[in-house]
């Protein structure tokens, strides 16, 4: 049976459903760091040299059990003279329709989105930055 029809019927189960989606993110960073690791034929020990960690670290972030800081990942990134793309938000990549703006104060040019996030208009060319989440 291959791992992608176990996990499926795993998911079915809402316990295991919500500790996989808690862990989500930290299997999917170290299956991104394996990945780049194997593809330059390095050991866990010859990254960690090249970064200056020990072994156990870049084991570590390749178990999944924890996220990596991203200045960890800018180290493997830059050691490995590759590019390491910012993390988004999953609703920004949809874009953010006005009925989640919670308030717009037009004198600052700040609003809230959801009332967690605080964005900034840029006078200069009409778009939303975040400054605050």
């Amino acid at each position: 049976m291959k791992w992608e029809n176990i996990k499926e019927d795993l998911l079915k189960d809402p316990r295991f459903q919500k500790a996989y989606k808690e862990q989500e993110l930290s299997f999917e960073v170290a299956k991104q760091i394996i990945k780049i690791r194997l593809k330059k034929n390095l050991t866990q020990v010859e990254l960690a040299k090249k970064i200056g960690t020990k072994q156990s670290s870049i084991a570590r972030a390749e178990s999944g059990d924890a996220l990596p800081s991203l200045t960890f990942l800018a180290r493997i990134a830059k050691a490995l003279k590759i590019k390491l793309i910012a993390p988004k938000f999953e609703f920004l990549e949809q874009g953010i329709s006005n009925d989640v703006i919670n308030h717009w104060d037009n004198s600052l040019g700040l609003c809230t989105i959801n009332e967690h996030l605080l964005f900034k208009k840029n006078n200069t060319q009409d778009q939303k930055e975040i400054i605050y989440v």
